[in-house]
């Protein structure tokens, strides 16, 4: 999930929930996202690799430019993570 070792799945969500959504630190994403990474939302033809995951995360950021994100809890799903 994540290209830097030693890093637990959940860490690394936090912080891109926390650091790159909420705080705009696009910067973060080359650390935090695998290049193989791809996701199907917003778009059911999905964003892949970093700069898809960029694509997204500036889209959100524009959309809703003072947009606060507090993870409470992160729990693995076997195929991804839920979000509370």
């Amino acid at each position: 999930m994540t290209r830097e070792s030693g890093r637990s799945g959940a860490a690394v969500m936090r912080r891109y929930f926390e650091d790159v959504l909420g705080g705009g630190r696009l910067d973060l994403l080359n650390e935090l996202v695998h290049p193989a990474m791809w996701t199907t939302r917003p778009s059911p033809d999905g964003h892949r690799g970093i700069a898809g995951i960029r694509e997204v995360s500036h889209m959100f950021r524009t959309v809703f430019p003072d947009l606060t994100v507090t993870v409470r809890t992160a729990c693995p799903t076997g195929t991804g993570w839920r979000h509370a």
